[in-house]
Order: C-alpha cells, then sequence, then structure tokens
C-alpha cells in the first residue's frame, strides 16, 4: 500500500519509518522503560483480571449508555462501540497503560529536566501513581479513562510546544480536544489546568512579565470556553439520548454553581490540597509514611521559591523583576485550588482520589526547579539525591498499586467463596424450586467473617479494596451486581427477584428479624422468594 504525499508516493512502511525516525533514541528508551515500569505496577491486575464494583455491575457486555450519559460522560459511547460493548480485562489494562505512557512522556518533554535518568525516575512515579491503577481496575472502559487524561495533556502540549502553527486554528483544535476530554471524564479538566499552572511558573522565571500574562490571558479564555463547550454537548446530548442529568457527585447542577458558591468553595480547595499532602486522608500508602516525601518536597520547594525571590529582588529591584516576583508567587498561592479546580464545579461532593490524577504533575515541576537549583559545588551529589528521593517514591508507587491489586484479589476470592456457599445453600433448600425468584441483599464486605484478611486490608486503607465487589445496598445495584457476579464468575443466570419486590421483602418484619449469613435463619422463603440476608442494613 502507498500513501501519497506531494508529488512523491511513499510505502506504509517508509512513511511509519520516516515520522518514528524524528523521535530521539532517548525519548524511545524513556518512554520503553515508563511503559514497563506502568506493566510491573499493575501485573498483578493483569493476570487476575479481577474487577472493581462498578466492573462487576458493568458485567462482561455493555449493552446500553443511558447512565453514562446520564453522568455527562458521553465520551465513553464511542470506547463502548470500538470493543463492540465486550470487556477484555487484561488486554485492555495493557492497551490503558500504553495510552498513560504516551501521556507521561508528554508531560516530562514539557518540563526541562536535565538528567535523563532522573526523567525515568520521575516518569515512573508518574505511571505508577496510585489513582491511575485505580482508573485501570475500571476493565470496561479504562482505555477511555486513560484516553480522556492523554487528551488533557495533549491539549497543553499542543497548545506550549505550537505544534499547529496557525493560532485560530492551533486554538480551535484545543478547545475540541479539551471538550472530549471532559467528555469522558470531567474531572481530567484538573490535568490541563494543572499543567498550565506548572509551565506558567517556570515561565515567570525566564520570560517577560508581558509574555507570560499574555499566556495566561489565553489560557484562562481557552479553558472557559472549553468549559461552556463541554456543558452545550451534555445538553445536546442527552437531547438527542432522550435522558436527562444524574444528581450523582453533583453533575446535574455543574452547569448551573453560581459564582458564589465558586467563592464559598476556595478554602475547601485548600484544604483537599494540603489534605493530600500532608495527612492521611487521600494518599493510599499513609500507613508506609511515602506522603510526607511529597509533603517535605513541597515544603523545600516553597523555600527554594522563597530564596529565588529574594535574591532576584536583590540583585536588581527593576519594575520588570517586582512584577515577574510578584506574578511567580500569585501562581504559587493559586496552585492548591488550580489542582482541585474541579470541586468549583462539584462544591456540594466529595473530592476522591481518582479526581486528583493532576497532583502528581506539581511533582514534576518541584523536581525540575530543583535540578536547576545549586545545593553544593559538586552538581552530581544533588542529582543523585534527587533520583534517591524519586526512587523511593517510585518503589512506594509500586509497593502501593501492587498491594491495591492483591488486595482487590482477596476480597474477590472472598467474594466468590461467598457465592460458592450461596450456591449450595440454594440447592440445599428443601423449599426452593427452580422457577422461584431470589433476592440476594446486604453488603457482604461489612462482616467481619468475610474479611480473612484483615489486617493486610487495613493497611493498604484505598477505598478501592474496601469496597469490594459489592458497594451498595440499594436494591437494585445489590440485585444487578449479584446477578453479574454469578454470571462472571460461576457461569450461571440466577433468576432474582426486581427492585420493587427486594424493598417490599426489605420492610417486612420477617426480614428484619432473620440472621446474617451464614447463620441457619438467614435463608428463608418470603412471599414466594427465597430470601438470603448478608447483612444488617437500613
Amino acid at each position: 500500500m502507498r500513501a501519497y504525499r506531494g508529488e512523491i508516493y511513499l510505502t506504509i512502511d517508509e512513511l511509519s519509518k520516516k515520522y518514528f525516525e524524528r523521535i530521539d533514541k532517548r525519548t524511545k528508551r524513556l518512554f520503553a522503560a515508563v511503559f514497563i515500569i506502568g506493566i510491573l505496577a499493575n501485573l498483578p491486575l493483569i493476570i487476575s483480571g479481577v474487577n472493581n464494583p462498578d466492573g462487576i455491575l458493568a458485567g462482561s457486555y455493555i449493552t446500553s449508555y443511558e447512565w453514562d450519559i446520564s453522568l455527562g460522560r458521553w465520551g465513553f459511547v464511542p470506547f463502548y462501540m470500538l470493543n463492540g460493548g465486550v470487556v477484555l480485562p487484561s488486554l485492555v489494562t495493557v492497551i490503558s497503560i500504553f495510552i498513560f505512557s504516551l501521556a507521561v512522556i508528554m508531560i516530562l518533554q514539557l518540563f526541562p529536566i536535565r538528567s535523563w535518568v532522573l526523567r525515568g525516575v520521575v516518569g515512573g512515579i508518574l505511571i505508577s501513581f496510585p489513582s491511575i491503577t485505580q482508573y485501570m481496575t475500571y476493565f470496561y472502559i479504562s482505555e477511555a479513562y486513560a484516553s480522556s487524561f492523554f487528551l488533557a495533556v495533549l491539549a497543553a502540549y499542543i497548545l506550549e510546544k505550537k505544534i499547529i502553527k496557525r493560532k485560530f486554528i492551533r486554538y480551535s483544535v484545543v478547545i475540541l480536544i479539551l471538550i472530549f476530554s471532559m467528555s469522558i471524564f470531567q474531572s481530567m479538566i484538573g490535568v490541563t489546568i494543572a499543567v498550565w499552572i506548572s509551565i506558567l511558573l517556570i515561565d515567570t522565571l525566564y520570560t517577560p512579565f508581558k509574555n507570560t500574562l499574555k499566556k495566561i490571558a489565553t489560557f484562562t479564555a481557552i479553558g472557559i470556553v472549553s468549559l461552556l463547550g463541554y456543558f452545550i454537548g451534555i445538553r445536546i446530548v442527552c437531547l438527542l439520548a432522550g435522558t436527562t442529568l444524574s444528581d450523582y457527585r453533583g453533575i446535574s447542577g455543574a452547569s448551573g454553581v453560581s459564582l458564589t458558591e465558586m467563592f464559598l468553595s476556595i478554602p475547601n480547595l485548600y484544604r483537599t490540597f494540603f489534605k493530600f499532602y500532608f495527612t492521611d486522608t487521600y494518599y493510599a500508602y499513609t500507613q508506609w509514611g511515602m506522603h510526607y516525601l511529597f509533603g517535605l518536597l513541597f515544603v523545600v520547594f516553597v523555600i527554594v521559591e522563597i530564596g529565588w525571590s529574594l535574591k532576584r529582588l536583590g540583585e536588581n529591584r527593576a519594575i520588570e523583576n517586582v512584577k515577574n516576583v510578584a506574578l511567580h508567587w500569585g501562581l504559587i498561592v493559586l496552585i492548591p485550588p488550580a489542582f482541585t479546580a474541579i470541586g468549583l464545579l462539584a462544591v456540594n461532593t466529595a473530592i476522591d482520589f481518582k479526581m486528583l490524577p493532576q497532583m502528581m504533575v506539581l511533582l514534576v515541576t518541584i523536581i525540575c526547579r530543583l535540578d536547576y537549583v545549586t545545593w553544593t559545588r559538586k552538581e552530581i551529589g544533588k542529582q543523585i539525591a534527587l533520583v534517591c528521593i524519586c526512587g523511593v517514591l517510585m518503589g512506594g508507587n509500586i509497593l502501593m498499586t501492587n498491594s491495591i491489586c492483591e488486595g482487590m484479589i482477596m476480597k474477590c476470592n472472598g467474594a466468590i467463596s461467598l457465592s460458592n456457599r450461596i450456591l449450595a445453600a440454594i440447592d440445599s433448600c428443601n423449599e426452593y424450586t427452580q422457577d422461584m425468584p431470589i433476592a440476594i441483599l446486604g453488603e457482604p464486605q461489612n462482616e467481619a467473617w468475610l474479611n480473612a484478611n484483615g489486617q493486610y486490608l487495613e493497611k493498604i486503607d484505598s477505598d478501592t479494596v474496601s469496597w469490594g465487589q459489592f458497594w451498595s445496598t440499594e436494591y437494585n445495584i445489590t440485585q444487578r451486581s449479584w446477578s453479574q457476579f454469578f454470571n462472571l464468575y460461576h457461569g450461571i443466570i440466577l433468576n432474582l427477584a426486581d427492585d420493587a419486590k427486594a424493598q417490599e421483602i426489605c420492610s417486612t418484619s420477617e426480614f428484619k428479624e432473620m440472621g446474617v449469613f451464614p447463620e441457619k435463619t438467614s435463608m428463608q422463603v418470603i412471599d414466594g422468594v427465597l430470601t438470603i440476608k448478608l447483612s444488617d442494613f437500613m
């Protein structure tokens, strides 16, 4: 096959070789290293193919897109169509790691870290970040999450590198990319904002004040237009699909958030930021104390910026220097709300770890700054120190991501064991007939007898694991989850009671007086439905 280019005909091999050779060998090696680290960090997940609760609920074959559209995530739909609705855990995970690795390489190219060894270790930190693993546990759509992250970085990359020469076309392309990125996962706009803020911080060190100010205006305008475009897109897609926005995580009211509400939410954004770096609220491996290293690096970064400011003002108090220093510190003060900016749109929604992948971008900025600061007379000493610190952080990430995967496997094995016991109990029930509907109600992970590895799971301290395979006592979710679980892990379809019947049973005195499985009184026929009670709940 030949491709036409001007007056010259090239084979596809020649064309691919031509563009592939433009990438220098060190960048290729860097990508390979990042990709391999990503594979190693998520290897248990790739091998086991264990699902998170949403994955269980989705099942092995996706047939409906209404829920995703109602969440404002209409960008999921093309990925479902590309997969043909079929869920392929191991393959999709490897593809997702590949896409994330491309995004990591772009991030590293945006910041001038001089040492390629240091770049490799920092890249390893980014690809093994626990929030990346959380995205990967959504097997049915993890490549979409990866693509959303990639597009968020790509938008910043195109804008900064000026890959498209004509401004209007460049800005239009960036806006469209951002709209599609948000249509997959809204929080990814935070990644773009984080990259922009980080770029501006570096610019204020070397770029004239007016140029930086123009760039700020450009970034702001593109961000606002992109958000408006996204919300308009939501309304159009919902209209075409015949659905409405859900209240889940405040998405239905996000477009109607007032400026007053946004302003009042800013203190919470600062709290979220500092909780992430200095407390055990967000960072998954707090039991190992790794979050303190991030916090320490941030403190060192602030000290370095103070030193730089004093030195620059001490050398020359020209108005240009004063303005640059003031702008620089204005951006530093904006780091917390900028990196948690999704909270401005979802003012009444808790920000969880999955919504904060941009926190790792700040690490690149910090390392970049420290890389150019003279600590010792011998530059090699500083480089070794940075590599060692980043190596510890990367090792901590890999340790945690592997632990999360292993914890999920433990929870899944426990759920499989439970489901085997439920099937055995159903078979032994004399009152049960083949056409009798079944109601399985409650959250099994709440029961201590199931958590045989409780000490290990407690050390992980991750929502991804603590949810287990089932995360709700709502009838529609519980019943559907069990239906999909038995289908996925046993290859059978149980005749489960509908939501209305399950709700009716839960309100009966017979159900309330039942014991919790595996007690003898945990299973009985109520109103023609074989009812199994897994936990006490309201």
